[in-house]
């Protein structure tokens, strides 16, 4: 499951209502993009039953906020509340009282204006996560030059000179 959020084609957005503890936390963080609502908790409480993260937290949380705070919420196995979540970066939005869901179909909907395998490209290309500039330009470069021929490019084009948005079909 985390495999497929993580690295799989389309665009995940969670929505956290209530409390993310273990792996409810690392499902959570696999997704490209988290809104929790304002009673929204997390914790990474693996060490008070003797275990360590699991899940792809130990991939997921160091992404989102970074090795020191990593350190931190996995060493204490404290709980965030959802303020300081969105101050730490380890959620992208906080809503209101039982709107994330509403707010997660809708931030969904935001990514139907990008061609499909331009997002599965994307996606792809930040799980590989080039260690140099040289990398990146090589993943570039494999990669772009089959989205280029694609009919979603070509009609991306057609859409901008016809002043229209582009109807995408993933090919």
């Amino acid at each position: 499951m985390v495999r497929l959020l993580i690295g799989g084609p389309k665009p995940v957005v969670a929505a956290v209502e209530g409390s993310a503890f273990g792996a409810g936390m690392s499902f959570a963080l696999a997704c490209d993009w988290v809104i929790a609502s304002e009673e929204a908790r997390f914790a990474a409480a693996f060490g008070k039953i003797g275990l360590i993260a699991d899940s792809g937290l130990l991939w997921g949380l160091p992404q989102r906020v970074g090795l020191p705070r990593t350190r931190d919420l996995l060493l204490t196995a404290r709980t965030v509340e959802a303020p300081e979540a969105l101050a730490m970066g380890l959620v992208d939005a906080v809503v209101p009282a039982g709107q994330a869901v509403a707010a997660a179909v809708r931030k969904a909907g935001s990514y139907r204006s990008v061609a499909p395998r331009a997002l599965a490209a994307t996606k792809a290309t930040l799980m590989r996560r080039p260690s140099s500039l040289e990398d990146l330009l090589l993943v570039e470069a494999d990669v772009q030059l089959p989205l280029a021929l694609s009919r979603d490019h070509e009609e991306a084009r057609r859409a901008f000179i016809e002043k229209r948005r582009p109807a995408f079909i993933g090919r």
